[in-house]
C-alpha cells in the first residue's frame, strides 16, 4: 500500500558549447518528475497495473490492520490512539473477582488505548507483525448486579500483546483473486484483569481473498479462533467483507462489515490521507450493529514507512 516515487536519472551535462542546452533538457526532465510525483501511479508500485484495481492497494502484503499493506524489505510503524464505548458490555462478576458469580450482566464499558503495531515485509510472500497496547478501562456495574463489586471497576496497564504472520499463497492474476493466509496469537498476561489482560492463549487464523476492479478492491477475510480458556476451544474468529478505493493520489477510503466470534457485528469506515510516500494518517470509526459489539470506537493512527 505504501507509495513510492519513480526515479529517472538525469542526463549528464557535458562541458563546452552544448552544456546550456543539455542543462535545459535536464531541468525539463526534473520538472517532469516533479509534476509526475502527484500521479496515482507514483504513489503505488511500478507493477500496480498488472491487475485491474491493484492501484487502490498497491502490491504489498495485507496485514491484520484493515486497509494496510507492507512491501518487501519495508518496516511499518503504526502508533494509534483509540477510544471505546459500550453501554451494554456483557460480563461475569465472578471473572472480575467478585461474588456471587453471575453471568450475562450488562454494564457500561469505556476504555482509552494507546497502541503500537510493527510490521515487516520479509519478501514478496511473507510478512510478520508485533503489536502491544496500553489500556485504561472502566466498567460501571450493571443495575441488576447482586455481587459485591463496587459501582465502578477500574483497571489500567498493558493491554493486548500480539504476534502475527501473513503468507501470500497466490498473487492476483486475471480472474484469480489474491489469497493470503494469516495467523495471530494473543499472548496471555495479567490473567486476573478481565478489562485489560489476556486470560490464556488465543489464536486467530484464516485466509483472505482479494480482487481488484476498476471501481475498487474487495476483500473477504475468514478466520477461526482457538481459545484455550474456552469450553468450546474452537469458534468463529472473524468474517470481514472490506471495500477499498483510492479516490485521489493522496486519499483512500475503506468500508467494512465485520463479524467477530459469531455475534459481534460492526460497520467500520476509514479515511486515509497520505501526503508523501513514507507517511499516512488514518482516521477510522467502528459502529456496533449487534448488542455484543462495542457501540462505537473511533481511532486515529499514523503509518510510518521505513525502507
Amino acid at each position: 500500500m505504501g507509495p513510492t516515487s519513480a526515479e529517472r536519472p538525469l542526463s549528464a551535462v557535458p562541458t563546452g558549447a552544448d552544456s546550456e542546452g543539455s542543462g535545459a533538457r535536464a531541468r525539463d526532465e526534473k520538472e517532469d518528475e516533479e509534476q509526475d510525483s502527484d500521479d496515482p501511479e507514483d504513489l503505488r508500485d511500478d507493477s500496480d497495473m498488472q491487475a485491474p484495481g491493484v492501484r487502490n492497494r498497491g502490491t504489498g502484503i495485507p496485514i491484520l490492520r484493515l486497509g494496510t499493506y507492507v512491501r518487501p524489505q519495508e518496516l511499518l510503524l503504526l502508533p494509534s490512539l483509540r477510544y471505546s464505548d459500550d453501554k451494554d458490555f456483557e460480563y461475569n462478576s465472578g471473572e472480575l473477582g467478585f461474588s456471587p458469580a453471575v453471568d450475562g450482566l450488562e454494564g457500561h464499558y469505556q476504555a482509552s488505548q494507546g497502541a503500537v503495531l510493527l510490521a515487516y515485509g520479509v519478501n514478496d510472500r511473507l510478512a510478520v507483525e508485533f503489536g502491544a497496547e496500553f489500556k485504561d478501562a472502566k466498567l460501571e456495574k450493571a443495575p441488576d448486579d447482586p455481587s459485591n463489586a463496587p459501582q465502578e471497576v477500574k483497571q489500567s496497564g498493558l493491554g493486548r500483546v500480539t504476534v502475527g504472520v501473513d503468507w501470500r499463497l497466490l498473487a492476483e492474476s486475471g480472474d484469480r483473486p489474491e489469497i493470503v493466509t494469516f495467523a495471530q496469537a494473543y499472548i496471555p498476561h495479567n490473567r486476573n484483569d478481565l478489562l485489560t489482560g489476556t486470560a490464556d492463549w488465543l489464536i486467530n487464523a484464516g485466509f483472505s481473498a482479494a480482487r481488484g476492479f476498476s471501481w475498487g478492491t474487495t476483500t473477504l477475510r475468514v478466520g477461526a479462533a482457538f481459545d484455550t480458556s474456552s469450553p468450546s476451544v474452537t469458534d468463529w474468529g472473524e468474517v470481514t467483507f472490506e471495500y477499498l478505493r483510492q479516490i485521489s493520489p493522496k486519499v483512500t477510503v475503506l468500508g467494512a462489515l465485520q463479524m467477530l466470534e459469531g455475534d459481534e457485528g460492526s460497520l467500520i469506515v476509514q479515511l486515509q490521507w497520505q501526503p508523501n510516500s513514507d507517511f499516512a494518517v488514518q482516521f477510522s470509526n467502528s459502529v456496533g450493529l449487534t448488542t455484543r459489539a462495542i457501540d462505537w470506537a473511533p481511532q486515529l493512527a499514523f503509518v510510518i514507512r521505513i525502507r
